[in-house]
Protein backbone atom coordinates (compact mmCIF):
# COMPACT_ATOMS: atom_id res chain seq x y z
CA UNK A 1 0.00 0.00 0.00
CA UNK A 2 1.63 3.89 -1.13
CA UNK A 3 1.00 6.33 1.71
CA UNK A 4 -0.07 9.69 0.56
CA UNK A 5 2.90 12.12 1.14
CA UNK A 6 2.60 15.59 3.24
CA UNK A 7 1.70 18.17 0.50
CA UNK A 8 3.69 21.19 1.63
CA UNK A 9 3.29 24.91 0.80
CA UNK A 10 6.83 26.97 1.42
CA UNK A 11 5.95 30.80 1.93
CA UNK A 12 8.70 33.19 2.62
CA UNK A 13 10.28 36.27 1.27
CA UNK A 14 13.34 34.90 1.41
CA UNK A 15 14.41 33.31 -1.51
CA UNK A 16 17.62 31.81 -0.34
CA UNK A 17 15.22 30.82 2.92
CA UNK A 18 12.79 29.63 0.69
CA UNK A 19 14.63 27.65 -1.85
CA UNK A 20 16.72 26.07 1.45
CA UNK A 21 13.73 24.51 3.14
CA UNK A 22 12.40 23.75 -0.38
CA UNK A 23 15.07 21.40 -0.86
CA UNK A 24 15.45 20.21 2.16
CA UNK A 25 12.03 19.31 2.22
CA UNK A 26 12.60 17.54 -0.57
CA UNK A 27 14.87 15.20 0.59
CA UNK A 28 12.12 13.49 2.35
CA UNK A 29 10.07 10.81 0.64
CA UNK A 30 7.06 11.56 2.84
CA UNK A 31 6.83 15.21 2.10
CA UNK A 32 6.00 16.54 -1.18
CA UNK A 33 6.38 20.50 -2.39
CA UNK A 34 3.46 21.45 -3.73
CA UNK A 35 4.24 25.11 -4.01
CA UNK A 36 6.19 28.14 -3.19
CA UNK A 37 4.94 31.93 -2.46
CA UNK A 38 7.41 34.86 -2.16
CA UNK A 39 4.21 36.95 -0.87
CA UNK A 40 0.80 36.76 0.97
CA UNK A 41 -1.32 37.12 -2.47
CA UNK A 42 0.93 34.54 -3.91
CA UNK A 43 0.06 32.31 -0.75
CA UNK A 44 -3.33 32.86 -1.27
CA UNK A 45 -3.78 31.58 -5.35
CA UNK A 46 -0.86 28.71 -4.43
CA UNK A 47 -3.36 27.92 -1.42
CA UNK A 48 -6.62 27.73 -3.29
CA UNK A 49 -4.97 25.91 -6.03
CA UNK A 50 -3.39 23.28 -3.82
CA UNK A 51 -4.63 22.98 -0.82
CA UNK A 52 -1.60 21.71 0.92
CA UNK A 53 -2.23 19.72 4.08
CA UNK A 54 0.44 22.13 5.51
CA UNK A 55 1.66 25.95 4.68
CA UNK A 56 4.97 26.92 5.92
CA UNK A 57 4.54 30.67 6.09
CA UNK A 58 6.77 33.65 7.02
CA UNK A 59 5.36 36.15 9.41
CA UNK A 60 6.78 39.28 7.40
CA UNK A 61 5.54 38.51 4.65
CA UNK A 62 4.60 41.40 1.95
CA UNK A 63 1.16 41.99 0.89
CA UNK A 64 -0.48 39.27 3.55
CA UNK A 65 1.61 38.56 6.29
CA UNK A 66 1.71 34.92 8.03
CA UNK A 67 -0.51 35.85 10.83
CA UNK A 68 -3.17 37.12 8.81
CA UNK A 69 -3.05 33.92 6.45
CA UNK A 70 -3.80 31.90 9.33
CA UNK A 71 -6.25 33.83 10.21
CA UNK A 72 -8.28 33.94 7.12
CA UNK A 73 -7.78 30.03 6.65
CA UNK A 74 -9.34 29.26 10.24
CA UNK A 75 -12.42 32.23 8.93
CA UNK A 76 -12.72 29.81 5.71
CA UNK A 77 -12.47 26.63 8.19
CA UNK A 78 -9.99 25.33 5.58
CA UNK A 79 -8.21 22.34 6.73
CA UNK A 80 -4.42 23.55 5.57
CA UNK A 81 -2.72 23.35 9.11
CA UNK A 82 0.04 26.48 9.31
CA UNK A 83 3.49 27.12 10.81
CA UNK A 84 4.66 29.91 11.34
CA UNK A 85 8.16 31.01 10.52
CA UNK A 86 10.16 33.82 12.20
CA UNK A 87 13.69 35.50 12.21
CA UNK A 88 13.55 35.97 15.55
CA UNK A 89 11.59 35.45 19.10
CA UNK A 90 9.66 38.90 18.85
CA UNK A 91 7.18 38.41 21.78
CA UNK A 92 4.26 40.80 19.59
CA UNK A 93 4.30 38.68 17.17
CA UNK A 94 4.40 35.45 18.35
CA UNK A 95 1.24 36.09 20.18
CA UNK A 96 -0.20 37.81 17.49
CA UNK A 97 0.60 34.94 15.32
CA UNK A 98 -0.79 32.34 17.76
CA UNK A 99 -4.05 34.10 18.56
CA UNK A 100 -4.37 34.65 14.50
CA UNK A 101 -4.78 30.34 14.50
CA UNK A 102 -1.00 29.71 13.60
CA UNK A 103 -0.55 25.80 14.64
CA UNK A 104 3.07 26.43 15.83
CA UNK A 105 5.78 29.04 15.41
CA UNK A 106 9.33 27.76 14.46
CA UNK A 107 12.27 30.11 14.42
CA UNK A 108 13.90 29.88 11.24
CA UNK A 109 17.28 29.82 12.75
CA UNK A 110 15.95 25.76 13.65
CA UNK A 111 17.78 23.31 12.95
CA UNK A 112 16.47 20.88 9.87
CA UNK A 113 15.27 18.03 12.25
CA UNK A 114 13.20 20.79 14.78
CA UNK A 115 11.98 22.07 11.51
CA UNK A 116 10.50 18.50 10.00
CA UNK A 117 9.94 17.60 13.21
CA UNK A 118 7.19 20.75 13.43
CA UNK A 119 5.92 20.34 10.63
CA UNK A 120 4.78 16.70 11.38
CA UNK A 121 3.73 17.78 14.68
CA UNK A 122 1.19 20.37 13.19
CA UNK A 123 0.18 17.29 10.73
CA UNK A 124 -0.80 15.14 13.26
CA UNK A 125 -3.01 18.06 14.60
CA UNK A 126 -0.80 18.95 17.64
CA UNK A 127 0.68 22.43 18.29
CA UNK A 128 4.81 23.57 17.64
CA UNK A 129 6.72 25.81 19.33
CA UNK A 130 10.22 26.45 19.58
CA UNK A 131 11.22 26.23 23.11
CA UNK A 132 12.65 30.03 23.17
CA UNK A 133 8.93 30.75 21.61
CA UNK A 134 7.00 28.54 24.44
CA UNK A 135 8.75 30.73 26.87
CA UNK A 136 6.94 34.10 25.08
CA UNK A 137 4.06 32.40 25.11
CA UNK A 138 4.23 31.52 28.21
CA UNK A 139 5.43 34.83 30.31
CA UNK A 140 2.63 36.21 27.84
CA UNK A 141 0.30 34.04 29.71
CA UNK A 142 1.30 34.72 33.29
CA UNK A 143 1.21 37.98 32.56
CA UNK A 144 -1.98 38.27 31.62
CA UNK A 145 -3.12 36.25 34.50
CA UNK A 146 -1.05 38.73 36.82
CA UNK A 147 -2.94 41.21 35.19
CA UNK A 148 -6.71 39.32 35.75
CA UNK A 149 -5.84 38.68 39.28
CA UNK A 150 -5.11 42.30 40.21
CA UNK A 151 -8.05 43.30 38.59
CA UNK A 152 -10.07 40.89 41.15
CA UNK A 153 -8.14 42.04 44.24
CA UNK A 154 -9.19 45.53 43.64
CA UNK A 155 -12.63 43.95 43.31
CA UNK A 156 -12.39 42.90 46.43
CA UNK A 157 -11.43 46.21 47.93
CA UNK A 158 -14.07 48.15 50.01
CA UNK A 159 -15.62 51.69 48.80
CA UNK A 160 -13.60 53.41 51.60
CA UNK A 161 -10.26 51.60 50.51
CA UNK A 162 -10.37 52.85 46.75
CA UNK A 163 -11.01 55.98 47.95
CA UNK A 164 -7.84 55.64 50.55
CA UNK A 165 -5.77 54.09 46.96
CA UNK A 166 -6.66 56.84 44.63
CA UNK A 167 -5.52 59.32 47.38
CA UNK A 168 -2.70 57.47 48.55
CA UNK A 169 -1.73 57.13 44.68
CA UNK A 170 -2.25 60.90 44.25
CA UNK A 171 0.56 61.55 47.08
CA UNK A 172 -1.86 62.80 49.43
CA UNK A 173 -0.81 62.55 53.07
CA UNK A 174 -2.68 60.72 55.71
CA UNK A 175 -3.23 63.95 57.42
CA UNK A 176 -4.99 65.45 54.45
CA UNK A 177 -6.22 61.95 53.30
CA UNK A 178 -8.23 62.07 56.74
CA UNK A 179 -9.27 65.62 56.20
CA UNK A 180 -10.66 64.65 53.16
CA UNK A 181 -12.83 61.59 54.22
CA UNK A 182 -13.52 62.70 57.64
CA UNK A 183 -11.51 59.90 59.01
CA UNK A 184 -9.28 59.80 62.01
CA UNK A 185 -5.38 59.68 60.54
CA UNK A 186 -5.21 56.18 62.40
CA UNK A 187 -8.49 54.52 60.65
CA UNK A 188 -6.42 56.66 56.89
CA UNK A 189 -3.57 53.90 58.39
CA UNK A 190 -5.27 50.74 58.96
CA UNK A 191 -7.10 51.48 55.58
CA UNK A 192 -3.79 52.00 54.03
CA UNK A 193 -2.45 49.18 55.55
CA UNK A 194 -5.75 46.77 54.21
CA UNK A 195 -5.53 47.55 51.02
CA UNK A 196 -1.54 46.72 50.78
CA UNK A 197 -2.17 43.61 51.75
CA UNK A 198 -5.38 43.09 49.62
CA UNK A 199 -3.03 43.86 46.55
CA UNK A 200 -0.06 42.55 47.72
CA UNK A 201 2.41 45.97 47.10
CA UNK A 202 4.53 46.44 49.68
CA UNK A 203 5.45 50.11 48.94
CA UNK A 204 4.18 53.94 48.69
CA UNK A 205 5.72 53.60 44.89
CA UNK A 206 3.87 49.95 44.12
CA UNK A 207 0.73 51.90 45.27
CA UNK A 208 1.81 54.24 42.20
CA UNK A 209 2.38 51.88 40.12
CA UNK A 210 -0.25 49.78 40.49
CA UNK A 211 -3.11 52.60 40.49
CA UNK A 212 -1.12 53.92 37.28
CA UNK A 213 -1.17 50.63 35.53
CA UNK A 214 -5.43 49.83 36.23
CA UNK A 215 -6.08 53.22 35.27
CA UNK A 216 -7.27 54.48 38.52
CA UNK A 217 -4.68 57.68 38.45
CA UNK A 218 -4.04 59.51 35.45
CA UNK A 219 0.18 59.85 35.40
CA UNK A 220 0.04 64.07 35.65
CA UNK A 221 -2.46 63.01 39.12
CA UNK A 222 0.55 60.76 40.30
CA UNK A 223 3.39 62.15 42.45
Amino acid sequence: MVMERLRVLVADKHGLVREGICALLQTCQDIEVVGEATNGQEALEALAREEPDVMLADVTLPVIDGASLARRLRSENKKTRVLLLGESADRECIIRGIKAGGDGYILKGATARELLSAIMTVHRGGYFLYPSVAKKVVEEYLSVEKGAAGTNAYDRLSDREKEVLRLVAEGRRRQQIARILDLSPETVQRQRANLMKKLSVHSQADLVKYALRNGIINIEDGI
